[in-house]
This record gives structure tokens, C-alpha cells and sequence, in this order.
């Protein structure tokens, strides 16, 4: 199971770039990239928590209007990280069955996923539709229930501490994934089962 944003993908500019459309529109203050990294794979209403849009209604009509504009924009065969494309086809060839869990909606992290060519590999989106958000297992444990396999033969894939708690919650193993230094110190704090620098190292372990 791998987590999307951040792992497979380096999304920060499109969540950033959306995030800022639906900021500016409603006169409010824009978030710059470096922001949006330490937010990543959390909820999206986090984004707008840390602006200061607190009132919970207000903060959601941001957070559907940003995920409609990332829904007409997100993704592209440029932003997959180097290597993934290979290391996915390398892992399916090997009899893997491979999933994507992720705190977007399932039909948002589709798109993305269609534009940025990877989407066949995988056999389930599971979002956080009608489900807590990681660090929640949920999301996880559904996946685990639907694939015939049990916990401890599913691997959770992420680079945040939010999916390696889920995991962890789930009872599963967890691999992280720092192609960064200072996601490298999170990581090591939220204490995976593994560390690797990218998903070719991945299959090359």
C-alpha cells in the first residue's frame, strides 16, 4: 500500500498552486511551498487551519472549492519522482498486488493519478470517503480486508509519520520514504519498520 502525495508523487507545487487560487479568491493570505510540504499528507483542512480559517463551515467551502480546482489541474507524468514508474512495474512483475491509501477523496487521487500515468498499477484507490483520515488505520484496514491477504503480510508505504502511525495501528508493517533530510528526522521519530531514499531502492533491497 502506498501513500500518495509525497511518495509517489511530488504534488507540492499543484497543492500549492490550488490552495493559493481558492486563498486569493476569498482575500486571503497565500501559502508558500515550503509550508504546504510540512502539511502534506494531512488532511486538506489543515491547509486552511494554518492560514487562520477556523470556523469549521468556512474552512470546508475552501477545502471543496480547493479540491475541485485541483481536480481540473493536479497531475502530470513530470511530477512522479524519478524511478517510481520502474519500481511499480518491478513490483507487480514480482506478484505484488499494489494499493494506493490516501487522505484525498478517491475520485481526486484517480485524476491525478490517470494524469500522472501510474494508475494501472494499481489494483484499489482507497480514500478517506465516509472514513477517518490517516493516521487512522482504516483506510488501511480496508484494503487489507479486500485483498485476501492478512496484516502482517501488507506493507504500508509512506513518507509522513501519518502513515507510518496508521500503519502501525493497522498492524502492519511500514516502510518510509525520505527523498528529503528533514523528512528523513520525521520519519526516524515516527519509527518504520524501514527507511529508503526512493522506491528503486525499495526493490533493489
Amino acid at each position: 500500500m502506498f501513500d500518495l502525495d509525497g511518495t509517489l508523487i511530488n504534488s507540492a507545487q499543484d497543492i500549492c498552486n490550488s490552495a493559493n487560487k481558492v486563498l486569493s479568491g476569498g482575500g486571503k493570505r497565500e501559502i508558500n511551498e515550503h509550508e504546504i510540504r510540512a502539511l502534506i499528507g494531512l488532511p486538506a483542512a489543515e491547509i486552511f487551519f494554518h492560514v487562520g480559517i477556523n470556523d469549521l463551515a468556512e474552512n470546508q467551502s475552501y477545502v471543496s472549492k480547493f479540491r475541485a480546482h485541483l481536480a481540473e489541474t493536479g497531475g502530470s507524468p513530470e511530477i512522479v519522482y524519478p524511478g517510481v514508474t520502474e519500481a511499480l512495474s518491478e513490483l507487480v512483475s514480482r506478484g505484488n498486488t499494489l494499493y494506493v491509501v490516501t487522505n484525498k477523496p478517491a475520485a481526486l487521487a484517480v485524476t491525478v493519478l490517470r494524469r500522472s500515468g501510474i494508475l494501472h498499477h494499481f489494483t484499489t484507490v482507497q480514500g478517506s470517503d465516509g472514513i477517518a483520515p490517516k493516521p487512522s488505520p482504516q483506510g488501511i484496514l480496508r484494503c487489507v480486508r479486500n485483498s485476501g491477504f492478512s496484516n502482517v503480510e501488507a506493507v504500508m508505504i509512506g513518507d509522513s509519520p501519518v502513515d507510518i502511525k496508521a500503519a502501525k495501528a493497522a498492524g502492519c508493517s511500514s516502510i518510509g520514504v525520505a527523498y528529503h533530510d528533514e523528512i528523513r528526522d520525521a520519519l526516524v521519530d515516527s519509527n518504520p519498520d524501514k527507511i529508503v531514499g526512493s522506491l528503486q531502492e525499495l526493490v533493489q533491497s
